[in-house]
């Protein structure tokens, strides 16, 4: 994967670092109509979302262990972007170095996801095992009221080597944002593209006790079965077949 640098690209700092002083904005509660509507039980997401692009991150963490002892190292995310966006991804660390790095897209009406990973300023690759596995999940794609909407599942996601070592789930966390608004990946049938760098690019606090749901487990469940299925993206397969 290559940045493509373009004359009308800007590269905010936001998802590099913070300055020292700076408080970053905070994510708040909000519940989806669309999804509720469709699994027939109330879906709440602990979002960020920036208004000026009609975009937003989305996550759920769960409040226990499965039935069948699935652990507390997972989450349920969410992007929502206008259908005229290029890409939009998320920093699990906060600032993007050393840190997962998780972007998707559309590939015409087909969901994209991939996890990827850089060690300075330079261009983000695909991160090698182990780490991450994301699997896409079903109600991913172009919705009815015009947006391009990702729904994915993150597991073995909550810490890592280097960066910031992995997401305080005692407290409040730093993810990070980034989008490009408009310019698509130069190859979006391969989760390996070039993206055009971002022009929207920062950080937020996720509470991650208010983002924990009793719930999360039947959400799960609902979310899997309610949609048609989609892909799962592991190290070994990182394109949608």
């Amino acid at each position: 994967m290559k940045w493509l640098l373009t004359a009308a690209v800007i590269q905010l700092p936001g998802l590099l670092a913070l300055p020292v002083h700076s408080q970053p904005p905070a994510a708040s509660k909000w519940c989806d109509p669309q999804i509720s509507a469709t699994i027939g039980a109330k879906l709440c997401w602990l979002r960020y979302f920036d208004a000026d692009t009609d975009t937003s991150w989305g996550y759920i963490f769960p409040a226990d262990v499965s039935s069948d002892y699935h652990p507390l190292t997972e989450f349920i995310g969410l992007f929502s972007a206008p259908a005229s966006a290029g890409w939009v991804g998320s920093s699990l660390g906060g600032p993007m170095h050393s840190n997962p790095l998780i972007v998707a897209w559309l590939d015409g009406k087909k969901p994209m996801i991939s996890v990827r990973r850089t060690e300075n300023e330079a261009s983000p690759q695909l991160l090698a095992a182990p780490g991450p596995v994301v699997t896409l999940l079903p109600g991913s794609g172009l919705t009815s009221s015009g947006h391009q909407r990702f729904i994915y599942r993150c597991q073995t996601c909550t810490s890592w080597s280097g960066g910031t070592g992995g997401i305080n789930l005692n407290g409040t966390a730093n993810f990070g944002f980034a989008t490009h608004t408009s310019t698509k990946p130069s190859s979006p049938s391969n989760s390996d593209s070039g993206l055009s760098q971002p022009n929207l690019a920062g950080q937020h606090l996720l509470d991650i006790q208010e983002a924990r749901t009793p719930s999360y487990w039947d959400t799960l469940a609902a979310l899997q079965s309610d949609f048609r299925p989609q892909h799962q993206f592991s190290f070994d397969d990182w394109t949608a077949r």
